[in-house]
């Protein structure tokens, strides 16, 4: 019973255009992007750090 109340909630919000007004266009795709670029700088300093500790074994 709530997914039918919530579906009708969002077909208000779709029809009165407040869904639109909410999220900006291209936000999402934008923090995907830095989410990717933060992941990617941390397996490199990681991966880094790891080949730094076995120089320093060796």
């Amino acid at each position: 019973m709530d997914n039918t109340k919530n579906k009708n909630e969002y077909d208000d919000m779709l029809q009165e255009g407040i869904l639109a007004m909410e999220t900006p266009v291209g936000w999402s795709s934008i923090c995907l992007d830095q989410t990717i670029d933060y992941y990617i700088e941390c397996n490199s300093i990681t991966l880094n750090h790891n080949d730094d500790s076995k120089n320093l074994s060796n």
